[in-house]
């Protein structure tokens, strides 16, 4: 039997919904640079035969009278305490609309704008640790546009679960301004830029722009009636705003967007988001590939997306990391590795440091003497694999 790295399990009352959340996953996967063979999606009953040696995971479509004796397939599931994500129509009758055993569990609410069960592939993603579990955004704008309608999408985000970075709410007193935002996007998966008629006045949004493209964000660009596209900006993802999509038909700092639309953003965001990721994850597997490949040495990029060669004091296992490497996701990664692989070599966390605060790298250097694994910066891996040969 082959082998499938990732299992995810579609239980519930799902006919209604079961193209469009199967076709949800093939296309997150496929961002993320996974072929057909490197996972399975299992309806019902077929849950029963999954690989117990493989990471699994479930989204159980709630209903009206739901029961554990119509899904017996959830006793086992529960009973190995596999991620069960509920998702029903209305939260206000969770309890109605799933069995017993699910009833403890955070569920999702359906929603009109996520058609497609963007927010549920996200979680699931993220329990299989192939997203960042920090979901970080950063908003672009200019206040003297768009002060109010920032605001209001901040509050729309964070009630999605994002970490979002407003620069009026996210720089501490006494910091320095620009430092902590350049760090702030470095580590971010999207920026949602209000392209308003004076946004690309100020050299520091143009700036935002820049650093944005170079580091493979994904950029939500929320553009304003009568904007034109931005001539830098072909490979953004546009969301195009009418007059009707206001509160009232005034322009000024404290507009605001009708409620509807404020989703919208939110669920656009959403589905950048895997997107996101894939692309800073294929730099920095294509950039350290190729440097090793230059230095002669033979790499394999696993399943599981971990980069792995022979160095002169055993195997080597490098797991790509995308934003910042803090002392928690250092600490995730030690976990996920099998102790296997860390004995007969060593473990390097590559990422980019692009835009960190030098207060942050000096921390980083401080962590590499003390954790059993090393990060290491995309742009000193030449030196590194030196060491190796």
């Amino acid at each position: 039997m082959s082998k499938f790295p990732y299992q995810i399990g579609i239980l519930g009352d799902y006919g209604s919904h079961i193209d469009a959340v199967e076709a949800t996953f093939i296309k997150r996967f496929d961002e993320l640079g996974f072929s057909s063979a490197n996972f399975r999606i299992l309806r019902g009953k077929e849950v029963d035969g999954r690989q117990a040696s493989s990471p699994f995971a479930a989204i159980f479509f709630g209903y009206d009278g739901a029961a554990s004796v119509q899904h017996p397939e959830l006793f086992s599931v529960i009973a190995e305490s596999s991620v069960v994500l509920p998702i029903v129509d209305s939260l206000n009758s969770f309890s109605n609309k799933v069995p017993p055993e699910l009833k403890h569990i955070n569920g999702i609410e359906r929603s009109s704008n996520d058609p497609n069960f963007e927010a549920a592939a996200s979680v699931i993603l993220e329990n299989f640790r192939l997203l960042r579990r920090d979901r970080r955004l950063f908003i672009s704008y200019k206040r003297s546009d768009s002060e109010a309608i920032a605001l209001q999408l901040y509050e729309s985000l964070d009630r999605h679960g994002f970490d979002v970075f407003l620069d009026t709410n996210g720089v501490p007193p006494g910091k320095d301004f620009q430092s902590v935002l350049w760090h702030r996007l470095a580590d971010s998966d999207v920026v949602v830029l209000l392209d308003t008629p004076h946004f690309f006045d100020s050299r520091w949004t143009e700036e935002e722009l820049a650093r944005a493209i170079a580091s493979n964000i994904q950029i939500l660009h929320v553009l304003w009636p009568g904007q034109a596209p931005h001539a830098r900006s072909a490979l953004n993802h546009y969301f195009f705003l009418n007059n009707s999509d206001f509160e009232s038909a005034a322009r000024s700092r404290d507009m605001r967007l009708k409620d509807l639309v404020v989703e919208a953003v939110a669920t656009e965001a959403e589905s950048l988001r895997a997107r996101a990721i894939a692309f800073r994850h294929r730099y920095l597997v294509d950039a350290f590939c190729d440097e090793a490949r230059r230095c002669g040495l033979s790499v394999s990029v696993q399943p599981t997306r971990h980069i792995v060669f022979d160095g002169k004091n055993g195997k080597v296992v490098v797991v790509p990391m995308v934003g910042v490497p803090s002392a928690l996701r250092l600490h995730d990664v030690d976990i996920e590795l099998a102790s296997s692989s860390k004995k007969s070599g060593s473990v390097w966390a590559l990422y980019d440091d692009s835009g960190l605060l030098d207060d942050f790298l000096i921390h980083l250097d401080w962590l590499n003497s003390s954790l059993p694994l090393q990060s290491v910066k995309v742009l000193d891996v030449a030196a590194r694999i030196s060491r190796e040969r």
